[in-house]
């Protein structure tokens, strides 16, 4: 029986994966997109229920790949290797967009092009978190790097950090960015506060603050297009 068992699993997930190929994804419901993905990590069993238990106890498609390891370990069936997995699936894919995005855009003309750019590195984050990218004279950019982590005020984005990157990289144009896990683009007080005081200092070695966007899955927020927040840039 359990051979038999082995090989009706087999012949399932070979069909699946033939249509998988012939018609690609559009054709599945998330489910089956997540059963499938969970083939190579537990084998010679039925991935369909497990797939449907991470959906039913996380709510969402997306919330399985945001959640916790420990609590994706709590459903039946996943284990320490697919509890792996789905949790580096959205930094694989962050790095996959971010590498085609650079490939294509080098050069940083409006805040738009930056939020392309670095939206990407926001993938499956779930803290708030600071790029910086940095820029020379055209706008190309040099490099985008993190560096803090967790509530983004003037402590945790230390000035004296953003000044040593642009010296660093030689930069003379910046725009900071952070994200709003809650969704709301809206920035507060504090963002207000952070942005005028790094933008005081970078004044100070010659550098330009072109802007401070503000990221969440539903989009983004130009500090500097925002009437009230202008006064952060002067």
């Amino acid at each position: 029986m359990e051979k038999e068992n082995k090989n009706v699993h087999a012949g399932h997930r070979q069909r699946m994966k033939d249509k998988a190929l012939k018609y690609g994804f559009e054709s599945f419901e998330n489910h089956e997109v997540l059963e499938m993905l969970l083939y190579p990590v537990i084998p010679q069993k039925d991935t369909n229920p497990m797939a449907h238990e991470l959906i039913d106890s996380f709510g969402s498609f997306h919330a399985v790949f945001d959640a916790d390891e420990s609590e994706l370990l709590k459903v039946k069936g996943i284990n320490k290797s697919a509890a792996f997995l789905l949790k580096t699936i959205p930094n694989v894919l962050g790095r996959y967009m971010e590498d085609k995005n650079n490939s294509n855009k080098t050069v940083i003309s409006s805040s738009e092009l930056a939020y392309e750019i670095v939206s990407t590195k926001y993938f499956g984050v779930t803290k708030e978190t600071p790029y910086i990218i940095l820029m020379n004279n055209s706008g190309k950019v040099i490099a985008c790097e993190s560096f803090s982590s967790g509530t983004v005020n003037s402590a945790d984005m230390p000035v004296r950090k953003v000044v040593e990157l642009c010296i660093k990289h030689n930069a003379t144009q910046v725009i900071l960015t952070h994200n709003h896990p809650s969704g709301d683009t809206t920035p507060s007080m504090d963002d207000f506060t952070t942005t005028k005081n790094i933008n005081n200092a970078l004044k100070s070695i010659g550098v330009n603050l072109l802007d401070h966007i503000i990221v969440s899955q539903n989009g983004f927020s130009s500090m500097r297009s925002m009437h009230q927040f202008q006064r952060a840039f002067i």
